[in-house]
C-alpha cells in the first residue's frame, strides 16, 4: 500500500467538512487551536500564542504517531504554522523520508465563503469558553478544483 501524506496549506480559517475521507486521518492544527480554545481559554495574547504554539505541537506530534502506523492522512495547516526548530525533533521533511510518504503538497489560494463561522477564539484578545458567542466571521470554503486534486490524490 502507498503511504500518502496530503499537506493542506491555508491563510484562512476553513470550513474543514469537505476534507472528510473514508480511511483517511485528519489531523488539523485548526482543530486542536479550537479545542485548546475552548478547554484552556486565554486572558491576553501571550496565553493565546503559547496555546497556538501546543496546539501546532500536539498536531505534530500526531501526525508522527499516525506515520508510524502506515495511515492515509490529511494535514491542515495555517501557512504561518512552522514545523521546524526546537519543538520538533524531525522537520516534516525528514518525516516522509523515515516513513516513506507520498506527498502532495496543495496551498490552498482560491476560497469561497461557507456558512460556517469561525471560531471567536481567533478575533479576540482574551477568551473564556463562557463568553457570549460572537458569530462574526465566516470560514472559507475551499474551492472544488482543489478538492479534486486531492480526491484524486487520496484515491489513487
Amino acid at each position: 500500500m502507498v503511504k500518502k501524506l496530503a499537506l493542506i496549506i491555508h491563510q484562512n480559517i476553513i470550513d474543514e467538512s469537505k476534507l472528510q475521507y473514508e480511511n483517511v486521518e485528519l489531523i488539523s492544527v485548526q482543530q486542536f487551536r479550537e479545542f485548546l480554545y475552548n478547554f484552556e481559554g486565554f486572558k491576553n495574547i501571550t496565553e493565546k500564542e503559547q496555546l497556538d504554539n501546543t496546539a501546532v505541537v500536539l498536531a505534530y506530534a500526531k501526525l508522527e504517531k499516525l506515520m508510524f502506523e502506515g495511515k492515509k492522512l490529511i494535514f491542515s495547516i495555517f501557512i504561518n504554522d512552522n514545523f521546524e526548530g526546537d519543538f520538533f525533533q524531525s522537520s516534516l521533511e525528514e518525516l516522509i523520508e523515515k516513513y516513506k510518504y507520498e506527498l502532495l503538497e496543495l496551498k490552498l489560494a482560491r476560497l469561497a465563503s461557507s456558512d460556517q463561522y469561525a471560531h471567536q477564539g481567533y478575533f479576540k484578545d482574551s477568551y473564556n469558553l463562557a463568553d457570549t458567542p460572537c458569530n462574526l466571521v465566516l470560514k472559507k470554503s475551499i474551492a472544488n478544483e482543489d478538492l479534486k486534486k486531492l480526491s484524486d490524490f487520496l484515491g489513487g
